[in-house]
């Protein structure tokens, strides 16, 4: 059996509530899904489509995942990030990025980062998703001011297998942002 379900954004309702826009539909059905289970979220990010912090869906993604987190869920995420956000030079991500990434991980969320250059040779890698533990999957797409424009949820195994087999391949480019904070740190 595969269900999907998808949560198409109104880019007219910028302002709106978190029941009536798209994105927050998506977190809601998300909370859902984990809220009362063990297990972890992962979820990946993927630079071009970060979502701003301060609009109305940043903040409510923040907030499900702290109320997650609060409630004993392990949450995992990496961002990969582009040469505007990480340059080559860089030990860490600009400033302009690294505030927001610096309270997740304080806050408890796993965080890892991936240069976007590094997976030149993995374009299926370069994709906004999320593992919900072994019930479900999402994908996000976005619009170029990273609002959302559709949001969708698989909960049948071979999607849940085929995410789980892609976090596997970014795993394998991922750095924790521990460490690089904690170098970066030692050298400044």
């Amino acid at each position: 059996l595969s269900v999907r379900v998808a949560v198409v954004g109104e880019h007219a309702q910028r302002n709106a509530d978190e029941s009536s826009c798209g994105a927050g539909l998506g977190l809601a059905l998300v909370r859902q899904i984990v809220g009362h289970h063990g297990g972890s979220v992962i979820a990946a990010t993927v630079s071009g489509r970060l979502p701003n912090p301060l609009d109305l869906p940043g903040r409510q993604s923040m907030k499900v995942n702290y109320e997650l987190l609060a409630n004993g869920l392990h949450i995992e995420r990496v961002f990969i990030l582009g040469w505007n956000l990480w340059p080559p030079e860089a030990r860490l991500p600009a400033r302009s990025i690294r505030q927001w990434i610096e309270d997740q991980h304080f806050r408890g969320i796993e965080v890892r980062l991936v240069r976007e250059n590094d997976l030149v040779g993995e374009p299926g890698l370069l994709r906004d998703f999320g593992i919900y533990g072994d019930r479900a999957t999402g994908a996000q797409e976005t619009d170029a001011d990273s609002r959302t424009v559709q949001f969708v949820l698989c909960f049948d195994q071979a999607s849940i297998r085929l995410a789980q087999d892609r976090w596997e391949r970014l795993m394998l480019y991922a750095r924790p942002f521990g460490e690089l904070l904690d170098h970066g740190l030692s050298i400044v």
